[in-house]
């Protein structure tokens, strides 16, 4: 099994996809200068956010962090965790949200947001 892949296309430079299986690497605080969209497919994870309570996270889970915003997310301590991240380039996203529907791209603009699946 590969632990990590990383998906990029040269016609379409503004999304690249990150996906990592079983992984149980560890990330200092950090940040992209990317909208981050990720889902948690199986395991258990905390989303650390600057002046913000630590979110547990586990499968099903969506988050949406930021351009800009820094974060950690990191497996459950002695744990590991898969997941998938897609990365898109705010000024792409913002040009074709507004060429949809006539205004500015807002959803995680500003805060993280966080999505439970319901049925978990």
């Amino acid at each position: 099994m590969i632990p990590q892949q990383f998906w990029r296309d040269d016609a379409m430079p503004y999304v690249e996809s990150r996906r990592a299986q079983q992984s149980r690497a560890c990330y200092r605080a950090h940040s992209h200068p990317t909208l981050s969209v990720g889902a948690v497919d199986a395991g258990a994870s905390v989303l650390q956010l600057a002046g913000r309570q630590d979110q547990p996270l586990q499968a099903g889970d969506v988050v949406v962090i930021p351009a800009n915003c820094v974060h950690a997310c990191n497996p459950q301590p002695g744990g590991a965790w898969s997941y998938q991240m897609l990365y898109l380039d705010t000024a792409w996203l913002d040009a074709l949200w507004h060429e949809a529907h006539g205004q500015a791209f807002t959803l995680g603009t500003t805060d993280a947001c966080h999505w439970r699946d319901p049925a978990t």
